[in-house]
């Protein structure tokens, strides 16, 4: 009995040490896999935050150019600057500039102040007081006319700084540029914004940390004049400059960093927050330390009775097992042991005797199929240069054979092949999607001999722009599988690549059967769920059965790469076929499908 007792302690310390070391490794696991989720998370959050500010930012910066620009590009305007003494005929302009200023500023009113000047006059909309001794003593001191001089023309982004012109030291940022003809310099443009505008832009209120707002050089725009530690901001920005990229998110002296670069004022987004906030909440840590121990304390109450029970009868069937080897398996232990429950473990244990026999041979059995399964599969794997290698012969065959089609049809077959395995690039230009449609077209020119026509014609300027891999081929195959019937012939596919007024298009139009007006409004409504997606959770977009609608794969992935500059357009053609149109532009907003579609 005491020796029975000695069993069992050692079978449950070793299960109890080897279920504890699992189900902390487990634990630990699942920890680790919350916690990085958790960073990754809070990371993610960081980036679209500096990504919504920079954008806000650019936004506003371009309104305010807008204005200026559209100040510049009126006529009256620059013909009342260019005028002499035009201090003499104040009066007389006055109100003509102080409309064009308020058509330019509607409908929002945003703008803190706009102000055109030259060294005898001035014309400025504000909503404050003025003072026209102060202004003009502005005027006389304009820190900023240097720079101006030197741009040319060109904008100057002035950071956050007291209104010049103001009575009271209202802060303000500024764009402004020159009044000129290329020739001579008659005043200035410049349009103030609130510097409240920015505080509203970068007010952080998804998580603990702080947001911060460089220039161009450096110079700290917001916040601005407030007790912030200079030097750490110094080191940050510099830290920032020596990063590849015009944005990312990096760790640094214990925070996590997020930034962008703005392509439009150079101006820089940071997010920076200490690491500890971003850590889960401590009461998922005590979760888990709960759980784990409620969990081990079970299991180990599990194992001392298994250990118990197991361990009484099994001293007694020792000597008789231990007789058993591999190639004696016929031993048989007594028949009674005068206790019911030892004699089924007996009666049991001759049955799984038997048994095991069989699954001995029947495991060797399988076993040895499975390595004839394995051998079997590894001879099938077939390196993709074997495929490319086999195709090249089968080609140079047809050659010698004088079969020059089919030789032919091998060799743009093959180049399918190596387009579509191809993973040493991450970008992909027009040019190369043009390559692979025509190895397609090659091919389905074949399939429907006589009966298929594919036309392209692309602006050679626009055969360098990165464009996303398998666009023109999808759309093509597209067009061949609604549009194709037997009572088109010949079916003509026509895919044009050219410029238009604020970018360059795709457009591929078809003589076919075209798209029911039910399918179109279908295809749009998937458009716009697909926006919804890519705006908030992007899981949905993960989640999105997208394989077999090609047309929402190309949006989608054109989404993600071009942004709000790149919009969809899909309608019918009189008196039959469809046309479907992408379309990059410059600066453009992101737009509902439907009301692209009613644009026609």
């Amino acid at each position: 009995m005491k020796q029975g007792r000695k069993f069992s302690q050692q079978l449950f310390r070793a299960y109890s040490v080897l279920i504890s070391a699992l189900l902390l490794m487990l634990f630990i696991g699942i920890f680790v896999v919350v916690y990085n989720d958790q960073i990754r998370k809070e990371i993610n959050a960081q980036q679209e935050f500096v990504q919504k500010t920079q954008q806000q930012v650019d936004m506003s910066l371009q309104n305010m150019d807008r204005i200026v620009s559209g100040l510049l590009f009126n006529k009256d305007f620059m013909q009342i600057m260019k005028t002499e003494n035009m201090a003499l005929s104040y009066t007389k302009y006055s109100n003509e500039i102080l409309d064009t200023f308020v058509s330019l500023d509607a409908p929002l009113f945003l703008s803190h102040r706009i102000i055109a000047f030259t060294p005898e006059t001035y014309f400025t909309f504000t909503k404050n007081v003025e003072d026209q001794t102060h202004i003009l003593n502005a005027i006389k001191s304009y820190e900023p006319y240097n720079s101006l001089i030197q741009a040319n023309g060109d904008k100057v982004i002035l950071p956050v700084h007291n209104d010049p012109f103001g009575v009271t030291d209202v802060p303000v940022y500024s764009v402004a540029r020159t009044v000129n003809d290329g020739l001579n310099v008659y005043g200035v443009i410049e349009v103030q914004n609130n510097y409240e505008q920015l505080e509203s832009f970068c007010s952080v209120d998804f998580q603990p940390g702080d947001c911060v707002l460089f220039s161009e050089e450096g110079e700290v725009v917001y916040p601005w004049k407030q007790s912030e530690d200079e030097t750490f901001l110094n080191e940050l920005y510099a830290v920032i400059a020596d990063q590849p990229g015009r944005s990312g998110s990096f760790q640094w002296e214990n925070h996590q960093i997020s930034y962008m670069a703005s392509d439009y004022s150079e101006w820089i987004t940071v997010i920076y927050s200490p690491l500890t906030n971003m850590l889960p909440d401590w009461r998922l840590g005590g979760f888990f330390l709960l759980s784990f121990a409620v969990a081990l304390f079970s299991l180990l109450g599990l194992v001392r009775i298994l250990t118990n029970r197991l361990t009484a009868p099994l001293s007694k069937l020792n000597r008789q097992i231990n007789k058993i080897s591999y190639e004696n398996l016929s031993v048989r232990t007594p028949n009674s042991y005068d206790i019911a429950e030892i004699e089924n473990i007996n009666r049991s244990f001759q049955a799984m005797l038997k048994q095991l026999e069989i699954e001995i041979e029947q495991n060797a059995q399988a076993r040895a199929n499975e390595e004839r399964a394995n051998y079997i599969a590894l001879e099938s794997l077939m390196n993709p240069h074997t495929i490319y290698n086999t195709i090249t012969m089968i080609e140079s065959v047809c050659y010698m054979n004088g079969d020059y089609e089919a030789a032919d049809l091998c060799i743009a077959f093959s180049q399918m092949l190596r387009y579509i395995s191809d993973n040493t690039r991450s970008t992909y230009t027009v040019e190369d999607e043009l390559q692979h449609l025509n190895h397609y077209a090659i091919l389905m020119k074949k399939r429907y001999e006589g009966r298929l026509l594919v036309e392209v014609s692309a602006d050679p300027a626009l055969l360098a722009e990165i464009i996303p891999k398998f666009t023109l081929q999808p759309l093509v195959e597209n067009a061949i599988k609604h549009g194709m019937n037997r009572n088109t012939t010949p079916f003509i596919v026509r895919v044009a690549i050219e410029t238009a007024a604020s970018g360059w298009r795709i457009r591929v139009t078809d003589n076919g059967k075209g798209f029911a007006q039910e399918k179109i409004e279908e295809v749009y409504a998937l458009f716009a769920y697909s926006d919804h997606s890519l705006q908030g959770n992007k899981k949905d977009i993960l989640n999105m059965k997208i394989d077999n609608m090609a047309l929402n794969n190309i949006y989608i992935r054109w989404r993600i790469m071009k942004g709000s500059d790149f919009r969809i357009r899909i309608d019918h053609l009189e008196p039959s076929g469809c046309v479907v149109e992408l379309a990059v532009t410059e600066g453009g907003e992101l737009q509902h499908a439907k009301d692209m579609s009613s644009r026609g």
